[in-house]
């Protein structure tokens, strides 16, 4: 057993250094963010500010996200917390996320040329939003994330766009 435990291990960490380990570094840190939310059909909008902060978990094998919006009079409003794990037998990231607004969502992010994109299902009571996102812009000090929503999977509207400025 201590065997295969040890072999385990060593196949997640040769694992990780095939995927390039690395590929969600940038998003460990803390993180001052500027957030547009966008209404249901993607024309009125409002803004918030926020905070991120992202730090290894389990040996580094873990990233751990937790997020934060603020509204203008400094009171929370929303929040939650994201776990980046790598599966080495998938050769695929994987996010679990969980926000005490929506619930939780699972997707895998990939990387498309310079900027990372993925999609989710997000399941309410009385109907499934589609989601797609992506991260750009990224750089050591800041980084833009995007998602759009559709209720049928083919009309997509702006949900949000992030501005993240790197504090530590």
């Amino acid at each position: 057993k201590a065997r295969l435990e040890a072999q385990i291990e060593a196949d997640f960490i040769d694992g990780l250094d095939a995927q390039g380990d690395g590929a969600f570094d940038f998003l460990v840190g803390e993180w001052d963010l500027e957030r547009t939310s966008f209404d249901a059909i993607g024309s009125g909008s409002n803004r918030s500010t926020g905070t991120a902060v992202a730090k290894y978990v389990f040996g580094g094998r873990i990233i751990q996200e937790e997020f934060s919006n603020y509204r203008a009079d400094g009171t929370a409003f929303r929040g939650g917390t994201a776990l980046y794990t790598y599966s080495p037998s998938a050769r695929q990231w994987h996010v679990a996320a969980a926000d005490a607004s929506t619930g939780t969502v699972s997707y895998m992010p990939r990387w498309v040329k310079d900027e990372v994109h993925y999609e989710s299902v997000v399941r309410l009571p009385d109907r499934e939003i589609y989601t797609k996102s992506r991260i750009f812009n990224i750089s050591s000090s800041e980084t833009e994330w995007e998602q759009k929503v559709s209720i049928d999977g083919e009309t997509w509207y702006p949900n949000y766009h992030i501005k993240s400025r790197r504090r530590k």
